[in-house]
């Protein structure tokens, strides 16, 4: 069916000098970190379950870096034709999924699997080879098909085929040289980006400022306008490991295809879908039985390079479609490139740290797919009393949906923090409230009344003084209209709104004239309202605790004078739940077209808000008599910090300066 083209495609690698080498982990550290490779892994992405296509010479069947990874082989050759002997493919191979086995070199997708179509014989590659290649790599849902190999013109002969349009546009002369042939492979690359496979194309080594065929099809569209590679194919030049393109790599400049009026009006440019990766000097391990590493230069292990990332990304979101994972890699591609030009340097360097890192506005996902929901992570929380919800295996569970629609579970000890900073040293309970409050009070006999009043809510403390001090007992309620018990955030981390009602009782013991001791506890009953969107849909009945105790002296700078020492533990949960509803996972299904669809596992949990956590207030103040305007009103100025019983380093301190006035 396929008759054997005549034309031998040029193998896209430049060799160095054999030698050998068994600490792999050493092996492409510099060039694996110039594109994040090790950020991926560390997120656990290795490519496992993924699956390789190399469309090359063959590989190695017997490498033991390899052998065990390749599921299936053949070539245009059948039997003993499939394997590699002349060792490009098996280069590819390794750089691409090389196992991390202690032998050869760790490729980037090291616990991918491979498989392999030899596409000629020898050293050459043939174009009907390559159609049936990628027939067969296709139908066995090859995610990626590495395609390291090209047509060639070298670049003293450039200008003599092609004509500079300006803007890095070129036209050919003639419409039939090296880099306009292998038009007959469009429609098998076509089929194989329809089975759901990307394209991994080398740009080539002439040093041309366009790719060669049949890397620079990837911008052809058929007569609708649509391209016919459907946005699943990625062109890959190549830099050094210190990110500079290298000089024989052909650069991201388009080849017209449309003219009207001697004017391009191509669409698409192959700028759109050029990337760069480390080429130069890459480790590779060697075909043949000596176990051993070549280092190998050209668009060609660049190209390795990109179909590993690939393979990385396709494991981590299995769901992404092909042309969201090329779209993936372009847009977060490096163009911190100095004198950066996307004609030369297309969408810059692949940074696979920044590809699995969240893209656009995480939301919380839905509930029936893996998508957004209308609630987006605009804030984290700062938790107050409910700080039990930081280590809730539900919260650490939750998945977020970002612009692509991939998910993550987020680090609650980075999303949510212990803090409170609205401490009132009057009323502990009335802290709860972010506005302001009066205080004043007045004495009869030897009862004296205290109250507190804010927009929020209200606080009276009724104090009997006896032979020995004095006793007390206070109460009040306090309304919080965005926050619970402290607890404030927005968007997914919106805990509501709460109401809670409090009493309390505390006593004095006089040391001395003008010094005493002070201490009292007070117990409060929240009834919290969740927000609609939230993780947090809903509260049982909210019991919480605060105490406190101090020492009160006069100086005598003035009749009167009162430095007080007060330490409180501020209000904490003794007993209570919230309800925490989320998608904490997903099972997936895969369909006959290899497309992968995903269903929400959703969870829902009752949260103990009870915990050990506590947080605590030590309160310097200093008053003295005024006289202005009651018999007993005075000045304070008074200062707080806020700590926390886990060694938290993100002390608050707080000043105040206020008017206590008794009538």
């Amino acid at each position: 069916m396929f008759k054997k083209s005549l034309i031998a495609l040029t193998i896209g690698t430049m060799f160095s000098p054999v030698y050998s080498q068994t600490v792999e982990q050493t092996m492409n550290v510099n060039a694996y970190s110039l594109v994040g490779v090790q950020d991926a892994w560390a997120r656990g992405f290795t490519g496992k379950g993924q699956i390789i296509g190399i469309l090359d010479t063959g590989v190695d069947l017997k490498n033991k870096d390899l052998g065990s990874k390749v599921v299936s082989a053949s070539g245009l050759y059948s039997g003993i034709y499939a394997d590699d002997v002349r060792g490009h493919g098996t280069y590819m191979a390794s750089i691409a999924a090389g196992a991390k086995n202690n032998v050869g070199i760790i490729g980037v997708a090291y616990d991918a699997n491979i498989i392999s179509y030899k596409a000629g014989l020898g050293q050459n590659i043939y174009e009907n080879g390559v159609q049936k290649g990628l027939i067969y790599l296709a139908d066995r849902s090859a995610g990626a098909i590495n395609m390291s190999f090209g047509t060639s013109i070298q670049s003293y002969n450039f200008n003599n085929y092609y004509t500079d349009l300006g803007n890095g546009v070129y036209k050919s002369k003639f419409g039939n040289d090296a880099y306009r042939t292998m038009n007959t492979t469009l429609p098998y690359m076509a089929y194989a980006t329809q089975k759901g496979s990307i394209l991994v194309m080398a740009a080539g080594n002439d040093g041309n400022p366009v790719p060669a065929a049949p890397a620079n099809f990837v911008t052809l569209t058929g007569g609708d306008g649509k391209l016919i590679l459907g946005g699943r194919a990625l062109v890959v030049g190549a830099v050094n490991d210190l990110g500079q393109i290298a000089p024989w790599s052909n650069k991201a400049g388009s080849i017209c295809n449309q003219m009207v009026n001697g004017v391009c009006k191509d669409t698409y440019k192959i700028s759109d879908f050029y990337i760069l990766a480390p080429g130069a000097s890459i480790s590779a391990s060697q075909s043949g039985s000596i176990q051993a590493v070549d280092r190998v230069s050209g668009t060609s292990p660049a190209t390795a390079v990109v179909s590993g990332g690939v393979a990385l990304l396709k494991q981590a979101w299995p769901t992404l479609k092909p042309e969201q994972i090329v779209q993936l890699l372009t847009t977060t591609a490096n163009k911190n490139i100095p004198g950066y030009d996307p004609k030369i340097y297309g969408q810059g360097i692949m940074d696979l740290n920044k590809a699995t890192m969240p893209q656009g506005t995480l939301a919380l996902s839905s509930k029936t797919s893996m998508a957004q929901s209308s609630t987006q992570l605009t804030t984290g929380m700062s938790t107050g009393a409910l700080g039990a919800l930081t280590t809730a295996s539900i919260m650490n569970n939750a998945q977020f949906v970002d612009n692509y629609g991939r998910n993550y579970a987020l680090d609650m000890s980075k999303v949510m923090s212990n803090n409170l900073t609205n401490f009132n040293q009057n009323f502990t309970y009335m802290g709860l409230s972010t506005a302001p409050a009066n205080y004043g009070g007045f004495k009869a006999g030897s009862i004296s009344y205290e109250f507190s009043q804010s927009y929020d809510g209200f606080a009276t403390r009724q104090k009997l003084d006896t032979k020995f001090g004095w006793i007390g007992v206070e109460a009040g309620s306090v309304t919080e209209r965005n926050g619970v018990l402290g607890s404030q955030g927005a968007g997914a981390f919106n805990p509501g709104t709460a109401a809670t009602s409090f009493y309390g009782v505390s006593a004095g013991y006089n040391l001395q004239d003008q010094t005493e001791l002070y201490g009292g506890m007070s117990f409060g009953k929240t009834n919290a309202k969740a927000s609609a969107d939230g993780l947090i849909s809903g509260y049982s009945n909210i019991q919480t605790m605060s105490y406190h105790m101090g020492y009160k002296t006069s100086l005598n700078f003035v009749n009167k004078d009162v430095l007080d020492f007060k330490f409180t533990v501020l209000p904490f949960v003794t007993s209570g739940y919230a309800t925490v509803s989320a998608t904490t996972g997903y099972t997936y299904t895969e369909d006959s077209d290899g497309n992968t669809s995903a269903t929400p596992i959703n969870t829902t949990d009752n949260v103990s808000l009870k915990t050990s956590y506590r947080q605590m207030a030590t309160t310097m103040s200093y008053s003295a008599p005024l006289r202005l305007f009651a018999k007993d009103d005075r000045a304070i100025i008074s200062f707080s910090t806020i700590f926390d019983n886990q060694g938290s380093k993100s002390v608050t301190p707080m000043a105040y300066v206020g008017y206590q006035a008794r009538f």
